[in-house]
């Protein structure tokens, strides 16, 4: 039985360690509408605001819409962008592995800023124009 819960425990944190590497996939934006739904509301952020947030942490950057101003938190919740105050630890946010932001943000090169947008399925999109990262996990209860 020890033996059972011990290769349980080694699953567990190979598993979530693989999956905080690699959280949120690349689409084609017209591919976005039937997949993900209309847009039902949508922010701007810069792109060297979102640049300068991923140098900042290690494992990923959450985003959430509140009041009509974007947010992004980073490693352990930590708030980077100073337009909102006081995030409860209770709210949800949308977590995007670093390695996927970054990859998101070098087929951005030629656009200055990204839309933040939720969708009429719920889901919170990052849009360049050209392309979107989606497939976020709720944070909480996956925070990377």
């Amino acid at each position: 039985m020890r033996i059972i819960q011990t290769l349980l425990v080694v699953l567990i944190l190979i598993s979530s360690t693989v999956l905080c590497q690699d959280v949120g996939k690349i689409f084609i934006e017209k591919d976005a509408i039937p997949l993900f739904g209309e847009v039902t509301a949508e922010q701007e952020i810069a792109v060297s605001d979102l640049s300068n947030f991923a140098r900042n942490t290690e494992k990923g950057l959450s985003f959430g819409i509140i009041n009509n101003q974007v947010y992004v938190l980073g490693d352990q919740r930590k708030q980077l962008s100073n337009n909102v105050k006081n995030i409860s630890s209770e709210t949800v946010v949308h977590f995007f592995s670093k390695k996927k932001v970054l990859e998101f943000l070098s087929l951005s090169s030629k656009t200055a800023v990204i839309k933040v947008q939720v969708r009429k399925t719920g889901v919170l999109t990052l849009s360049n124009g050209t392309y979107i990262l989606e497939f976020a996990q709720p944070c909480p209860p996956y925070c990377g």
